[in-house]
């Protein structure tokens, strides 16, 4: 981990990341107990406006951050986030919390902690707050009828994507220095591109969610995992290193990122995925990236990965194998937001009614994606499930050749607020590393600029329309890449991000 400078006693802790704040905590140029204060006066300050705390736990914070400078005055060997405030998702189980997913008659009191809270708690950091979700984390939009609708940091008009969107928006406006949310596919890594964050999942089965009312629990070929939000990436990887520990798959800790050679890495660079094109700032962050690792002295290879189409089809097919039965279980007589209803009434009307109406008002591009939705039944998801381990075989193979894959984060800026309503998907450029189960990261890169907009065509196609309107007034949105790598090369992913961070 690169070094930290040393630190003034001056230094507002709201500017400082996690790693900076363990040590000022762990030297005593700041205490807990302080910076605690002042992260609990942001939050009051920001919260208002965003709407992305739902659950606040200050008073025992207050407590245990006057527990964590007393062991620091004790001495002795201290845990890594010691002192250090940090948030979760409303999804994670936190003991005195509940955790609804936006579902109304689940505001009962959890009597345990999931697992990577107990990691993360004993670590030494002190949980401050849950965070606001969407509705059993099925949407890229963060809104539910039991907590509303939270807002972009930078601006009220637009989202800060979803599932982990609460997340992304605090920890983007300095109410948190480290975030723990959920990515089953691209819960963190679009609400991080939206926001100007860095945000990573690690590779399937190293850190599950243990979850269990978004994803069925008998679903195990695309398994949700925790991951981490930051404004840097050292704070992501310590989080991670903390979150993961011997990871849940017992295969030890995250390596150290200082072992990679960033000249070394053999780079693929996949610009479009065929379904939604990139927005011009989106592939100007990945010519820059491009330029900025082939400078440090990587290698732009060409390899033939898996078509990104096939793993959609097979992402959505896998994910739908029930017919939505368990969300509609889930949900019940609870208030259904307009997306999860949208997707029940599609799962569960006859194909010929939804084809008909999705062609008559213009949606193709949905009735594609809709298309891959399964018939339900047992065979169906076995011999969807084969292909996809052909698939990831497929993909190990090719990845022999290449050591990180560089993309677009998301193909476009931060979505206006109820937007995906027509953009039930945006691409592949997430869900195809959750199909594949290997780890993936975002970076900010740069912002949309004045006259590169948008370039997308004109289209009757109501999907294109939305993300030409999504495009439109974007100036000065964040705009990220995306780093991937093979299973367990996270640390090479996270590398890269960090030799673009450094670089940009």
């Amino acid at each position: 981990m690169q070094t930290v400078e040393v630190l003034q006693t001056t230094a507002d802790p709201i500017e400082l990341g996690a790693v900076e704040l363990a040590r000022a905590i762990a030297e005593q140029c700041l205490s807990s107990v302080e910076v605690v204060e002042r992260y609990i006066r942001r939050i009051q300050e920001v919260n208002p406006d965003l709407n992305a705390v739902v659950f606040e736990r200050f008073d025992a914070a207050r407590r245990e951050a006057r527990e964590a400078d007393s062991r620091v005055r004790s001495g002795g060997r201290l845990p890594p986030l010691l002192g250090v405030p940090v948030t979760i998702k409303e999804c994670i189980d936190l003991t005195g919390s509940p955790s609804t997913f936006g579902i109304d008659g689940r505001s009962a009191a959890l009597q345990a902690d999931a697992p990577v809270v107990s990691r993360i708690r004993g670590a030494g950091a002190i949980v401050l707050a849950k965070t606001n979700v969407a509705q059993m984390l099925s949407f890229v939009e963060t809104d539910n009828p039991v907590f509303g609708r939270t807002n972009h940091p930078m601006n009220k008009e637009r989202s800060c994507g979803g599932s982990s969107g609460g997340e992304a928006a605090l920890v983007a406006a300095h109410g948190s220095p480290l975030g723990f949310g959920t990515d089953f596919g691209g819960s963190i890594r679009i609400p991080a591109a939206f926001c100007g964050l860095v945000g990573f999942k690690p590779t399937a089965g190293r850190c599950l969610d243990q979850g269990r009312v978004a994803v069925p629990q008998g679903q195990q070929m695309i398994t949700s995992q925790i991951g981490v939000l930051a404004h840097r990436v050292d704070d992501v990887a310590l989080g991670l290193r903390v979150a993961i520990g011997e990871g849940d798959d017992r295969r030890g800790p995250l390596a150290s990122l200082d072992d990679v050679d960033v000249a070394s890495l053999r780079v693929v660079v996949h610009e479009d995925d065929g379904f939604l094109a990139p927005c011009p700032a989106a592939r100007r962050a990945v010519h820059e990236a491009t330029a900025t690792l082939t400078r440090l002295g990587a290698k732009v290879v060409t390899v033939a990965l898996p078509e990104r189409q096939l793993a959609q089809h097979l992402f959505t097919c896998i994910a739908s194998s029930d017919r939505l039965a368990h969300i509609r279980r889930s949900l019940g007589s609870s208030r259904m937001d307009p997306r999860i209803k949208q997707l029940v009434l599609a799962s569960s009307a006859p194909g010929w009614l939804v084809n008909a109406l999705l062609k008559l008002t213009n949606r193709h591009k949905a009735l594609r994606e809709l298309a891959s939705l399964s018939d339900g039944s047992a065979d169906e998801y076995f011999r969807m499930a084969g292909e996809l381990e052909q698939l990831r075989a497929d993909a190990l193979a090719a990845m022999s050749g290449a050591d990180i894959v560089l993309s677009p984060a998301v193909a476009l800026p931060a979505l206006r607020h109820g937007a995906t309503a027509e953009l039930s998907t945006l691409g592949t450029y997430t869900t195809y590393w959750n199909a594949l189960g290997w780890p993936a990261g975002v970076v900010p890169i740069t912002q949309v600029r004045a006259n590169e907009e948008s370039d997308r065509p004109a289209s009757s196609d109501r999907f294109e329309q939305a993300a030409r309107d999504t495009e439109r007034n974007s100036v000065g949105l964040p705009i990220a890449v995306q780093i991937s790598a093979a299973p367990h090369q996270d640390h090479k992913a996270l590398a890269a991000l960090r030799a673009l961070e450094q670089a940009r």
